[in-house]
């Protein structure tokens, strides 16, 4: 059974008159810091009353969003970014796929003009490769954009 302070301190004023010189002077000397203990106890209970109430107003602050008050999605904190649809739960990565050989530029039947490119010696280590056989042949084409000119009307 929890006993109230006030109720503590007047049983105690009862008996102090029949205690002996020594228990009246401990009476004496600890009633007043029980009394500041008590005291001081009131105003930490008061002090997390407040805070209390203050965390719960806060946290419902944050827990405020776009899909439960009207606040609209910009006004969202720390709301998740989405990925893409198109890219979620895709297992190939973005462009060109290994083995696709593509469309590329094609090459005119007709060039203006041929330019062959060939090796004499080897950069490295100087062998003649005009007489080795060909691996692989390459050819490419550059195509000009041809002048602007200005039509007179």
């Amino acid at each position: 059974m929890r006993m109230k302070y006030e109720e503590l301190e007047r049983q105690i004023e009862e008996i102090t008159p029949n205690l002996s010189d020594e228990g009246r002077m401990l009476v004496g000397l600890f009633m007043p810091f029980c009394r500041g203990l008590y005291q001081a106890n009131l105003k930490l209970q008061a002090e997390i009353t407040r805070l209390r109430e203050e965390n719960k107003g806060l946290t419902d602050q944050l827990a405020k969003n776009s899909r439960n008050s009207s606040l609209p999605p910009s006004g969202d904190n720390n709301r998740p970014v989405k990925k893409p649809s198109s890219t979620e739960g895709s297992k190939r990565r973005a462009g060109g796929q290994p083995g696709y050989m593509g469309q590329g530029g094609k090459l005119k039947d007709n060039p203006d003009t041929i330019i062959p490119m060939t090796l004499g010696d080897c950069p490295e280590c100087g062998q003649d490769l005009r007489t080795v056989a060909l691996d692989e042949l390459i050819r490419k084409q550059i195509e000009d954009i041809p002048p602007i000119s200005s039509v007179q009307v």
